[in-house]
């Protein structure tokens, strides 16, 4: 376990090739085990392919940390922290202010969210807008943005 920290100390962010290589083992089960003795964040970008350790990461206030394009979240996968950054919205997401906030693509994510029934869309100003599920919290982040959208 000392290795997999000193390896952390020194990339800040391995892949699995670099686990394999300071745990000095090349079965998955092995580099799993190690990870679960300690505390550990993978990327939400490039399909969790990263790993990092929260003495490394250092968070914004909105649970965001980026170590060059890799970026990892509080909330975990993309799925979890898109699905949560939409719902604690104040007047909803659209897919642009998402992947400006994302740094990438995540029309899928919102399709596999839809599909769910983890988030839901309306259409406002030629823009889908998401917001929360549950119809009562959607529709004040709705007359949000059109309250807000008004004010301009």
């Amino acid at each position: 376990m000392d290795a997999l920290q000193q390896a952390f100390k020194k990339d800040r962010v391995l892949d699995m090739q670099a686990l394999q290589i300071a745990i000095g083992s090349s079965a998955p089960a092995t580099i799993h085990r190690y990870l679960k003795q300690i505390d550990y964040f993978t990327s939400y970008t490039h399909n969790g392919k990263y790993y990092t350790i929260p003495d490394i990461a250092q968070f914004d206030e909105n649970g965001f940390w980026y170590y060059g394009d890799i970026g990892f979240s509080v909330r975990g996968t993309l799925i979890d922290t898109l699905a949560y950054v939409i719902k604690i919205s104040e007047s909803g997401q659209t897919n642009s202010e998402l992947e400006k906030c994302f740094r990438m693509r995540i029309q899928e994510s919102l399709r596999t969210l839809l599909k769910s029934n983890k988030i839901a869309r309306k259409k406002i100003d030629n823009h889908n807008l998401y917001v929360n599920p549950d119809p009562s919290k959607g529709q004040q982040q709705i007359e949000q943005r059109q309250h807000v959208g008004n004010r301009k």
